[in-house]
């Protein structure tokens, strides 16, 4: 049970390197601003009349558009895959949604009959789950 409580965490460390991205892209290599941040139209409020201007300008792309699992993820000497977890990706032109569902042995939902007749434990490792979505926009790179 410990090792799915820590699936979270290792999920941050797998993407972020074990935390050596942010050193890896700055300048001079990759010189980019604030504004280009995931969560900075969040923050700002703003998110929905950005997203709407994007469209209007026609910042769209097909480049990546599609919907796949990812049997592997691997990063800052780390790795999971599809014996720890179900991945799910859809990309269109202007949108993403990734869902990522560690595999939690011993919990059958559809046997217990509902949410409720879960203990805290399995409630705590159900909620493990990741789902996120946003906006999608390409760029041609640095």
């Amino acid at each position: 049970a410990m090792e799915s409580m820590n699936w979270s965490a290792q999920q941050g460390d797998i993407l972020t390197g074990g935390g050596r991205i942010e050193k890896l892209y700055n300048a001079p290599v990759f010189a980019w601003t604030e504004d280009q941040l995931p969560h900075y139209h969040k923050l700002q409020g703003n998110t929905h009349e950005i997203f709407a201007k994007w469209k209007a300008e026609g910042k769209t792309s097909n480049l990546v558009a599609g919907a796949w699992s990812r049997p592997l993820f691997v990063g800052g000497w780390q790795h999971t895959g599809d014996h720890t977890e179900s991945v799910f990706n859809v990309q269109t032109p202007s949108l993403f949604i990734d869902l990522r569902i560690p595999l939690l042995p011993g919990i059958d939902l559809a046997k217990k009959g509902s949410m409720s007749q879960l203990s805290d434990e399995e409630l705590r490792l159900l909620a493990r789950r990741h789902c996120f979505s946003g906006y999608s926009l390409l760029s041609d790179g640095p």
